[in-house]
Formats: C-alpha cells, sequence, structure tokens
C-alpha cells in the first residue's frame, strides 16, 4: 500500500483543481479521460498529449517529470458521459443494473440484469453508436442485494422500527453534535437506532438519504449516495475515530482512482480488501426486505478478493466502513452500499460503496482524532 501513497497525493492534488457543479461532482475539461494507477504510479489518460499540456496537469498533481504516467485515450469523460443517456432506456424497462466509465478500457459500460428472460434490445440510438464503432459496452449481472440484516465503526446497530441490523461506518458530529454514519436504505428520517448487542436505545436519524419507495423510484433518479446520520442521544455512548479492526481513521480520502486497494469492515464478514474497478454513474440496487429497487448516483463499485463460496461483503454489512492505507494513515473513504456477485462466482465478490464527500456535503464531519 505505501507505494501508491504519493500517487493518491498527486490524484488529490489534481481532483482539488476541477471546478464543482452545485452537487459537489466534478466539472473535468475537455481532454481529461480519467486517472488509474498503476503499479502504485498514477496514469492520467489524456486525449491529447501535448507538451504544454501533460506539464499542465503535472502542476496540478503538485508533481516532478517522473511522477506522473500519460496515456492517451480516444475518448475523454465528457465524450463517455453522453452514453449515460442510452442507459435511461433500460431504466425504464427495469432491466439497469449499473452504467458508468470504464477508464482503462476508454469505454461506457452498460450492466443489464443477469436473467436469461431479459436480454440486451438495443434502442436505435445504441445500435447506431455500436455499428459505427463507439465505445458502449454491454455486461450482465445480478442486481445488487443491499447488504441488509441490524462506537467504532464497524459496530452492529438496528434500526428500533424495522428491527433492520447494519453496521455504523464512522463517528463524527453534525450540527455540533455527536453522530454515527451509516447506510441510508435501512432507516427513515426521525426513526430510532438501538446498539444491537442490547436493548439501549443509540440515537436518532436526523439525516436520511436513499430511494427505496416504490413511488420514488417510479420517478428516476434522486439519491446521490446512500447514507444516514444519527444524531447520538444516550449519554452512556461516545464518538471515537476507531474502526473494529482496531486501527484509527485520521482523514478522509473520497475519491479513488481505479486500481486503488481498499478495505472494508462489517459485522457480518467482518475485514474484507478488495480493489477499486469502477465510479458509477447509477446503480440500481433491489432492496432486500421488500424487494422494491431504488436507484442510486455516485457509487464506486470494488471487486472484493475472495475464493469459491467466500463472500467478500453480506448482508448486515451496510453502513460499514471503507477505507485506505496511505503511509501509516488509515482514511476512510466511505461506507459499503450494496453487495453483489458476478455470474462465476460463488460468493459475493463485488461491494458498492458511497464515498463520504456526499455525507461531508450534507454538514457530517468525520472524527479523525
Amino acid at each position: 500500500m505505501e507505494l501508491q501513497s504519493e500517487a493518491l497525493q498527486f490524484h488529490q492534488n489534481l481532483w482539488d483543481t476541477f471546478s464543482k457543479n452545485s452537487e459537489g461532482l466534478p466539472i473535468y475539461p475537455a481532454e481529461f479521460a480519467g486517472s488509474t494507477l498503476d503499479n502504485g504510479r498514477l496514469v492520467i489518460h489524456l486525449t491529447d498529449l501535448d507538451t504544454e499540456l501533460q506539464e499542465n496537469y503535472r502542476q496540478r498533481c503538485n508533481a516532478e517529470n517522473d511522477d506522473i504516467i500519460f496515456r492517451q485515450t480516444e475518448y475523454s469523460l465528457n465524450d463517455l458521459s453522453v452514453f449515460y443517456s442510452y442507459a435511461q432506456d433500460y431504466l425504464e424497462n427495469d432491466n439497469l443494473v449499473s452504467c458508468g466509465p470504464l477508464l482503462e478500457e476508454n469505454e461506457y459500460e452498460i450492466t443489464l440484469k443477469n436473467s436469461a428472460a431479459i436480454q440486451w434490445n438495443r434502442s436505435v440510438s445504441t445500435a447506431t453508436a455500436v455499428a459505427a464503432g463507439f465505445p458502449i459496452r454491454i455486461g450482465y449481472q445480478d442486481v445488487p442485494q443491499v447488504a441488509a440484516t441490524a462506537v467504532w465503526g464497524g459496530d452492529g446497530i438496528r434500526n428500533e422500527s424495522s428491527g433492520s441490523s447494519m453496521t455504523v461506518g464512522i463517528c463524527g458530529t453534525f450540527g455540533g453534535n455527536p453522530a454515527l454514519l451509516t447506510c441510508g436504505h435501512e432507516n427513515a428520517k426521525n426513526t430510532y437506532v438501538k446498539y444491537k448487542y442490547t436493548s439501549n436505545r443509540l440515537g436518532q436519524v436526523v439525516f436520511h438519504r436513499a430511494n427505496q419507495a416504490e413511488a420514488a423510484a417510479a420517478q428516476g433518479v434522486n439519491s446521490l449516495g446512500d447514507f444516514s446520520i444519527i444524531k447520538l442521544t444516550n449519554s452512556a455512548y461516545t464518538t471515537s475515530n476507531k474502526i473494529s479492526n482496531n486501527l484509527s481513521i485520521t482523514g478522509t480520502y473520497s475519491s479513488l482512482p481505479v486500481g486503488t486497494k481498499i478495505y472494508k469492515y462489517g459485522i457480518t464478514t467482518g475485514l474484507t480488501s478488495g480493489t477499486v474497478t469502477q465510479y458509477l454513474d447509477l446503480t440500481t440496487c433491489s432492496y432486500y426486505l421488500n424487494a422494491s429497487q431504488y436507484y442510486i448516483r455516485g457509487l464506486y463499485k470494488h471487486k472484493m478478493d475472495v475464493s469459491g463460496s467466500t463472500n467478500g461483503v453480506d448482508g448486515g454489512d451496510s453502513g460499514g466502513p471503507v477505507y485506505i492505507k496511505s503511509g501509516t494513515n488509515y482514511l476512510l473513504h466511505g461506507i459499503v452500499s450494496a453487495c453483489g456477485k458476478t455470474v462465476s462466482s460463488g460468493g459475493y465478490d463485488i461491494m458498492y460503496s458511497t464515498p463520504v464527500f456526499f455525507a461531508v456535503d450534507a454538514g457530517f464531519t468525520v472524527k479523525t482524532s
């Protein structure tokens, strides 16, 4: 992990130079095609490898001549983003699992439900694009099941009203009050949560973002991330920057390049690791308890390190901390939102996470000391 620490700092420096829209999402330069890691070094993908442009990106990263690898691609992120509208056809037909750019392949991936009854029915626009050689990739996968079962990050909690279990992501503050961060899909605003192993009421949900109601789902995408902020109301509990494998979170790192090694902790599967594979424009999730679906923007997708029927993430892990190691520091990326598996795998080997910057934008401050 130490090898990628410098590259992650360069990536963060670059991210900080991008203008952001009203939702806090980056506005990419016309030539920018994404950034990835290769053997611990930052790779910046550009549609133009002009010498002056490369120097501009080195300055953005605060890097020296040999610190950054540049690779030329045909399509920028802005070019690939036009295919997001094609994915809406499958969303309307309730066939979409996720969509987003594949940076190393320089393609846009549309993933449909893994079912023999669902075939890729190309719309005219999509068929025309594929015939013309545009970079669309169609894949199939099971719809992710939200990790739904329910003070350190990784502790178990449960919603008092529904009885649903989940995992604490991290402690912090909200509105000047001690607070906890966890998933949104197992909660509702103003409901209460209990510490899982006791009957003690821990706190109240004061901010909630998820789209699980069928009426809301019918309206399309309306959720940036999937999280709840819980105000701590029981004076018998205090907050900490610890997570359950006895590590201390000392900072945050929301925007991860593809290829970054990540770790997660959940009450069901404990500590597991994986790799960032994709930042998704849109993800369709199946809500475990009532089988309804909801749609989330801005999730990260990770390939977890598992073998056979072993699960890298599972029910109950929702809300748990997802973090990276940078040098000797442990930095919070976000929280677990959902799990899935590829067709060939016996265990859940795909994890989806909500980056912490959505909660920070809503007013949550991560406890880092």
